[in-house]
């Protein structure tokens, strides 16, 4: 009987595994109309702007950047882990057959990636590795690839150490020459491979946040009489800061600056000093910089404004290289933002800046000013206990990529910045 029914099992395995193979298909086509109607569900909660649930899950280190007007690039840690990065390439109306970038290089493979900007579909990525050999760290601490979808990756730099910032329109690179684990020594030669078709720059970037632009490099700068760092024999050690410190009117050393320097490292002005508007010198999600690289916006707030800890205004700052005076965007009511201010700057080519603060409901949604209408609006209202964060503006301003929290991970969603019949 045991015999028969081997036999019987494989003469039907065929079979089963169609019968298989045609569930999960459509236990797949089951979900993603779930996934449609519930997108259907939100653009009535949404009060008219249309909105759209990749389904794309955000595990781990995550980050996304639009390459054209319908084209998104994202990269994710899969399963969360470290060290298992992927990259995919999407048609925002198509997720379902989003492209996966190959990551594979002279036959090893690229596996964590932590930082991702594309423009014009070239998606220019950061690698930083995640087992490193040698204890003290001699080993590349970071890789700058480009590759386009279809294409293989490309090498653009090896890195000495990490936090690299990269400008793939002037094809320049910030690397860093603070040399943390040999004792702070101030290394010229930051990089030992860079591609022919771009600058390296070596400054110090150690522990500061950098916005490399196409004439002009935006540095928070950070100073301390005396800095920490790893010896030879890897133990810390505290040393007097090497570098020089700018000073302000009373000749006081300066802690916390925006300092906006040329692409010689000269410094040219000091953003900070505002005698009536406060402006936040740390946090990378509190400024955005206009796509024409023209203007930065920041959150502020007024020198006697006391509620809260975060800032309840936007402003903004003519890029030029001369010294120019904030100007006053809006405000929200001191009681909106007197626990959380507003956060996640994103600037769009018509220079309406999407925020993230909380709404009605007291969870944070995504917010538009439009300063031709001089219009404040909400245009996500996410269900109870969730937060919509970090909006991404197109490149044409008609839509805005955002994280909302899900069942276990976050995902994807896209909005779109208009209604029918709005102002502009």
């Amino acid at each position: 009987m045991m015999g028969v029914k081997n036999k019987l099992s494989w003469a039907n395995l065929h079979e089963l595994h169609a019968r298989r193979k045609q569930f999960i298909q459509s236990a797949v086509v089951l979900l993603w109309i779930v996934i449609l109607v519930g997108c259907n569900a939100a653009s009535k909660e949404e009060s008219g702007y249309e909105i759209i649930n990749t389904g794309i899950k955000l595990e781990g280190v995550s980050g996304y950047s639009w390459c054209d007007n319908n084209h998104i690039a994202l990269y994710w840690q899969r399963d969360g882990k470290e060290g298992q990065s992927e990259i995919i390439y999407f048609e925002i109306h198509n997720p379902g057959r989003a492209q996966y970038i190959d990551l594979k290089v002279a036959q090893t493979t690229i596996s964590d990636v932590h930082q991702l900007t594309c423009h014009n579909n070239e998606i220019i990525f950061v690698s930083y590795p995640s087992i490193v050999s040698d204890p003290m760290k001699r080993d590349p601490a970071a890789y700058v690839y480009s590759v386009r979808p279809g294409q293989a990756v490309q090498l653009i730099a090896t890195m000495k150490r990490g936090g690299p910032y990269v400008n793939g329109k002037a094809k320049y690179i910030v690397g860093n020459n603070f040399a943390f684990w040999n004792e702070g020594e101030i290394d010229t030669q930051c990089a030992t491979y860079i591609r022919t078709d771009y600058k390296l720059l070596c400054w110090t970037t150690w522990n500061r946040m950098v916005w490399p632009l196409s004439k002009y490099v935006l540095t928070e700068y950070r100073w301390e009489e005396t800095v920490q760092v790893r010896g030879e024999d890897g133990k810390f050690k505290t040393i007097k800061n090497r570098e020089k410190p700018f000073f302000d009117k009373q000749d006081k050393p300066i802690s916390f600056a925006l300092i906006l320097y040329d692409l010689e490292n000269r410094p040219l002005i000091n953003l900070s000093e505002d005698e009536e508007l406060g402006i936040p010198v740390q946090g990378h999600s509190l400024k955005a910089i206009s796509p024409s690289e023209e203007f930065l916006y920041s959150v502020c707030r007024r020198k006697d404004y006391k509620v809260g800890s975060g800032g309840n205004s936007v402003c903004m700052f003519h890029i030029n290289g001369r010294k120019n005076n904030w100007e006053h965007l809006f405000s929200l009511a001191q009681e909106k933002t007197e626990h959380i201010g507003i956060q996640n700057l994103s600037v769009s080519q018509a220079g309406e800046v999407f925020f993230v603060v909380p709404g009605n409901k007291r969870y944070r949604g995504i917010w538009k000013y439009t300063a031709a209408a001089n219009k404040i609006s909400q245009i996500t209202n996410p269900p109870a206990y969730y937060d919509d964060t970090f909006p991404h503006v197109s490149v044409d301003g008609r839509w805005v990529a955002f994280k909302r929290p899900g069942q276990g991970s976050s995902r994807l969603f896209i909005v779109q910045t208009e209604v029918k019949g709005e102002a502009k």
